[in-house]
């Protein structure tokens, strides 16, 4: 497995996958509007479509309430190509997501929330969010449990390139998360405006109003910590293998 991910500064992470320093070297570069165009026009900004031509298999893979909905969003208005999805929500359907129940070439990634069928895919976009805000959002703080079972079995299983996005670097610097994304992709970003400039849609989950962690008890924020500590850490594990590898 080939894995990059999103944190560096924090996690003391590299961004490399590849035998150059960066492997965002030649990401898409957001080209800055002129104040007497349309932008709409300049950056046809047009409603997505599939792909006329056969893309790689890629999943992106997150547990429920990590904000893969969001991420959809953003990478139809980025690239201009439709995301699939391995379910069918007719409510996402009617909202112009019509890649529902879509799962083939014609689709730049594909949603799920299973942990199973990684062989399915050739590569994968796997999106972590703080399980606290994950747990409050899905409204149910047995998720954690899942969410530290799916990431970590996209962590260890998965056999193909792996991107890791950190929600959190999402909402902190947006530009930069959807440039490396794009990068990892493979797929013309020229669009990349037209999500910028519109960012949350109606796809945006917005934060709670307190600090999520003290809605749960001291004995649940002791597990979810657990969990959360163990999936980290296994991030940077990993990436220390990839490192090793590299210098081989």
């Amino acid at each position: 497995m080939r894995m990059t991910v999103e944190r560096d500064e924090d996690m003391d992470i590299s961004r490399s996958d590849t035998g150059s320093n960066n492997c965002y070297d030649n990401a898409v570069k957001i080209p800055e509007p002129k104040p007497d165009t349309d932008a709409s026009r300049r950056y046809n900004c047009q409603p997505p479509q599939f792909s006329q031509v056969p893309l790689t298999a890629t999943a992106l893979a997150s547990s429920p309430g990590s904000g893969s909905t969001w991420l959809r969003y953003l990478l139809q208005q980025a690239t201009g190509i439709y995301t699939g999805s391995v379910y069918h929500d007719t409510a996402l359907a009617d909202a112009g997501f019509y890649g529902e129940n879509i799962t083939d070439s014609r689709v730049v990634v594909i949603k799920t929330h299973r942990e199973r069928e990684l062989q399915k895919y050739d590569r994968a976009i796997l999106v972590i969010r703080d399980p606290y805000d994950a747990i409050v959002s899905e409204y149910n703080w047995r998720v954690s449990e899942h969410w530290h079972r799916f990431n970590s079995k996209w962590l260890d299983e998965f056999q193909g390139p792996l991107h890791v996005v950190f929600y959190e670097d999402m909402v902190d610097n947006l530009a930069m998360s959807l440039r490396n994304i794009i990068a990892f992709l493979g797929v013309p970003g020229t669009r990349i405006y037209c999500a910028l400039r519109s960012p949350n849609g109606n796809f945006w989950r917005k934060p709670a109003n307190i600090a999520s962690r003290y809605l749960f008890t001291r004995a649940q924020r002791t597990v979810i910590d657990g969990y959360q500590e163990n999936v980290y850490e296994y991030v940077v594990q990993q990436q220390g293998r990839l490192r090793a590898r590299m210098l081989e």
